[in-house]
């Protein structure tokens, strides 16, 4: 957690000015810096925020990193060394914002969500971007390795096309990288759908029911969170201020592209797992018609056998002439007791024949 969760502000501060509040000390965010170009590429970690004036006047691209959550003293030193926004500037400080871009006079600001599986199911983590005409500064409060496929790019040797462009292709690998990390979460969900469906079908258990509930959560998460990504591209390609070149927008629609395969996918998770909801009520009804049948059949069976033991279960005088003649019968009882169970034997045999059994 941040140790900056509000805004201070002063008499004369412009509104939304973030201020490092009076006894608050600095988090553990480190900087790196990947200064590059075409012929030549610098690296460094853990640069002190106050060095970093020094790649403002630099002729190479300047990719500044922060990962974790900056204190507000190292973010209004950052915004006033490239005159970055104040309310961009607070946005990188408020986990759970809807992805946008916005453009100002000189940079644009980018905002992107990045699910993650957690603890509690699912999480998000946030990235934000600052892209001025030579520099992209990044804010990442979670995983760092996500970020490591781009660096090997940029140190490859020779040079690759993320090292050739701008500061702007820079940032369209980073959003690529960013929005391709919902595919293997999403086959993730899309193998835990996959095994609850052949538990629906072998055993309608209840615990599948409740984890398919966690899936559809899960789902309508990620549905909500990824959505505004799509507007956050289009206001990309629509770009006015010349700060995204045309051969990078050609990315961006790929990137576009990727999102509405993201969310295509995310809705059909999730008609999936409605579909599936049916059939585990289908699956239940279906079992307990099975049921209901067998339960159907040997009462069935027991019906007329229960008539003949009520028939001469009756005992009247035996003397009177309209009495039953069986009940002194030598071998009435034997002779009966075969006859019923010829009943029985018979009945079965007949509602295997149709099928019922």
């Amino acid at each position: 957690m941040p140790l900056f969760t509000k805004k201070y502000s002063k008499p004369g501060s412009a509104p939304g000015e973030v201020l490092l509040a009076q006894g608050e000390s600095e988090t553990g965010a480190t900087l790196s810096v990947m200064d590059f170009s075409a012929r030549k590429l610098s690296e460094a970690s853990n640069v002190d925020p106050s060095e970093i004036r020094r790649y403002l006047d630099s002729p190479e691209i300047a990719w500044l990193h922060i990962q974790g959550n900056p204190s507000a003293g190292m973010l209004k030193n950052l915004g006033e060394i490239y005159g970055l926004h104040t309310l961009a500037l607070e946005d990188v400080f408020k986990a759970g914002q809807r992805s946008k871009a916005e453009a100002y006079e000189d940079h644009y600001f980018v905002l992107i969500n990045i699910p993650v599986e957690s603890s509690n199911g699912s999480g998000s983590q946030q990235a934000c971007f600052f892209l001025g005409e030579r520099y992209l500064l990044s804010f990442h409060n979670g995983d760092e390795s996500i970020w490591e496929p781009v660096r090997k790019r940029l140190r490859n040797d020779p040079p690759t096309r993320v090292r050739l462009s701008g500061a702007d292709y820079l940032l369209y690998t980073l959003l690529d990288t960013a929005i391709d990390h919902a595919f293997p979460y999403l086959e993730t969900l899309a193998t835990q759908i996959e095994s609850i469906e052949e538990s629906i079908f072998r055993n309608p258990d209840p615990a599948a029911i409740d984890a398919l509930h966690a899936i559809r959560h899960k789902l309508i998460f990620l549905r909500r969170m990824l959505w505004p990504q799509r507007d956050m591209i289009n206001t990309l390609l629509r770009d006015e201020e010349g700060l995204i070149q045309e051969h990078t927008k050609v990315f961006l629609r790929d990137c576009y592209d990727h999102t509405v395969q993201i969310l295509e996918l995310v809705e059909s998770y999730h008609e999936v797992s409605t579909s599936m909801h049916d059939l585990y009520l289908s699956s239940l009804s279906n079992r307990m018609n099975e049921v209901m049948k067998v339960l159907t059949m040997i009462a069935t069976i027991f019906i007329p056998l229960s008539f003949v033991v009520g028939i001469y279960g009756m005992n009247f005088d035996t003397r009177s002439p309209w009495n039953m003649p069986e009940l002194s019968a030598q071998y009435g009882y034997p002779v009966l007791l075969a006859l019923m169970l010829a009943a029985g034997v018979a009945m079965v045999v007949y509602f295997k024949r149709k099928g019922w059994f």
